[in-house]
């Protein structure tokens, strides 16, 4: 499986301490043919074992699942991952369809061991019914993961129209060197104006690049990404 990785470096004028952080919100941009393979969940939805592999068995690796029109994004517990789904029998009218199934895996690379943890629960609840009958399953708004690199938290986040967002915070200047992600099953990655674009078959997947913010005063500052790998 092809392998690249990214890192995220940034150069920093200022002296004083304080928080600094990342701010990638997601951008879908795919060809017309992709349509969902599901209800679409409000929220990140927690995984209570409705969550199934390829293989139809209960997917223990998934802490959190979040389902926008063709994207899925699963957080798991070594990074996440983007799903893009795609029908496959487009004018065959039966209930059943067949997907083709885009992912790409991104690693954290030299992670610590750490925990996804909700909050902001959000007032609807879930069910699911198949194989086993899995009731009031809870969604959330914000998720976050702590020390995944020494002194690097990331934040998953649910916008006003069921948008998501990921920060990186970091606690100082030499923390962001610590951040490496691996990414697995694109095509290639490129820099493209104000973007990361993940190409995969026909499709493609872009992240607003990352704008590096000073919580101290919330002014932005110069950082850049390295992209390393074939």
């Amino acid at each position: 499986m092809k392998k690249m990785s990214l890192e995220i470096l940034q150069i920093l004028r200022q002296k004083s301490f304080c928080f600094f952080k990342l701010v990638l919100p997601l951008c879908v941009t795919l060809i017309s043919t992709y349509v969902h393979a599901q209800s679409n969940v409000v929220g990140f939805i927690e995984n209570a074992g409705q969550i199934k592999d390829q293989f139809g068995k209960i997917n223990e690796n998934v802490d959190f699942l979040y389902t926008q029109g063709p994207l899925h994004v699963q957080l798991r517990k070594t990074g996440f991952s983007y799903e893009i789904f795609q029908k496959l029998d487009l004018n065959t009218p039966k209930s059943v369809h067949t997907y083709k199934i885009h992912r790409i895996d991104v690693e954290f690379e030299g992670a610590n061991t750490f925990q996804w943890y909700s909050s902001h629960q959000l007032p609807d609840l879930y069910n699911f019914y198949g194989g086993s009958k899995i009731e009031d399953v809870r969604a959330y708004k914000n998720i976050v993961a702590k020390e995944i690199w020494d002194g690097v938290d990331i934040e998953f986040t649910l916008d006003s129209v069921n948008g998501v967002k990921y920060e990186i915070k970091t606690k100082d200047q030499a923390s962001v060197r610590n951040i490496k992600l691996k990414v697995y099953g694109a095509d290639s990655i490129q820099l493209v104006e104000s973007s990361i674009r993940y190409f995969f078959g026909d499709g493609q997947l872009s992240d607003e690049f990352p704008k590096v913010y000073s919580a101290c005063d919330g002014k932005i500052i110069d950082g850049f990404i390295i992209v390393t790998g074939k």
